[in-house]
């Protein structure tokens, strides 16, 4: 017997994915990726240990290593666009690229401390971070790199630069700085009592942006730093890498193969867990639809959404054990049945070509799942 009563109805009052799932890809290395970055669908870097440095140019489908980096120990990457990137680490260094990463040339940093972030606004004006507190900037693309302070010693994770005077710098003991003026002065955030590591930060706006961190903390602002609350994840793991696609859709991971995802802001965020206990390291989106991250393994991970998504009203009838679907057509025009355990089905696709109209249509109960309807574009 069919698991559904004899009428069913599902309301939904917004189009929500129905899955997400991720694809491995083959990475070409098993040492650590610490960092990766993607400037459009196609086209991405990504470093680590030893000097780690592959890139793709079809989405992942295939990494290729660079020797640009060396032996280098990297931690921290950014491309500004297609031509410029720059890549940070051991010993104060940085390594900048003017032509998509064909060539990679050393910029002088001005410190000998490990740098563990960077970020850049355009291909100009950008900040490195790292041990010791130690902050640099440069406003002419690294050709010159000036060192600043925060007025502190303490370790800083990440950057985040939103244009020429405004930057973001996270790091230990729950420690959030901002700049207006371009790095001469650093003003300290009330991060709501945290004293926990911040590892990862990301703005969609100069006041409105996420942070993580360690023992599943999430923090959320919308005036600029003023205040920080904290988003709930019942995670107490290390949380490293934070980024979102806009100002709804955003993925967060961390220790033990923790991956969150929220559509919201934030004010829910749903746990995806991969079937490992491997340490993911850094996450980067590509709109709300697709993501890579990448792991200490040296794994590299793709979700594509499916773009499927349910119709704004659904009803079921179940009539001498056949199902009757009925839904309203709110302007996607393919629409598919799917079961929770035969989720291509051997259902057809079924087309829609005027919006706000209702479909009917009658299948076989083959089985006692539960069902679905689907459309493949969202509305």
């Amino acid at each position: 017997m069919p698991k559904l009563l004899a009428l069913f109805t599902l309301t939904l009052l917004t189009s929500v994915a129905i899955a997400q799932t991720w694809t491995p890809q083959n990475s070409g290395t098993t040492l650590t990726i610490g960092c990766m970055t993607f400037v459009n669908p196609d086209t991405g870097w990504a470093c680590g240990s030893s000097g780690t440095l592959i890139q793709t140019a079809d989405g992942g489908e295939t990494w290729t290593a660079n020797t640009g980096a060396g032996a280098l120990a990297t931690f921290g990457m950014h491309f500004a666009d297609e031509l410029n990137g720059w890549i940070v680490g051991n010993s104060g260094t940085i390594l900048h690229t003017s032509d998509g990463g064909v060539n990679w040339l050393p910029q002088t940093s001005n410190t000998t401390q490990i740098l563990l972030g960077v970020h850049f606004a355009d291909a100009d004006n950008g900040w490195a971070v790292g041990r010791i507190g130690s902050i640099v900037h440069t406003s002419n693309g690294g050709a010159t790199w000036s060192v600043q302070s925060d007025g502190n010693t303490d370790q800083l994770h990440s950057a985040f630069a939103l244009d020429a005077n405004t930057c973001y710098i996270t790091g230990v003991n729950g420690n959030v700085f901002r700049t207006d003026d371009a790095g001469a002065n650093w003003t300290q955030q009330n991060t709501n009592g945290l004293t926990s590591a911040i590892y990862s930060s990301y703005f969609v706006h100069p006041d409105t942006g996420w942070v993580s961190g360690v023992n599943g903390k999430i923090l959320h602002t919308v005036d600029g730093g003023t205040t920080w609350v904290e988003q709930i994840t019942n995670s107490t793991q290390l949380l490293y890498s934070i980024t979102f696609a806009d100002g709804q859709n955003g993925i967060c991971v961390g220790d033990s193969g923790n991956v969150f995802h929220t559509d919201d802001a934030g004010e829910n965020w749903t746990a995806y867990p991969l079937n490992t206990f491997t340490r993911l390291r850094c996450v980067r989106m590509n709109g709300a639809n697709e993501a890579w991250m990448c792991a200490v393994t040296g794994e590299i991970w793709h979700y594509h959404d499916s773009g499927l998504y349910a119709p704004t009203e659904f009803t079921i009838t179940v009539v001498d054990a056949d199902f009757h679907f009925s839904w309203r057509n709110m302007g996607a025009p393919l629409y598919k049945i799917f079961s929770d355990t035969d989720s291509e089905g051997p259902y057809p696709t079924f087309e829609l070509q005027t919006p706000d109209t209702f479909a009917v249509i009658t299948i076989p109960a083959l089985n006692e799942n539960y069902y679905h309807v689907v459309s493949t574009l969202a509305p």
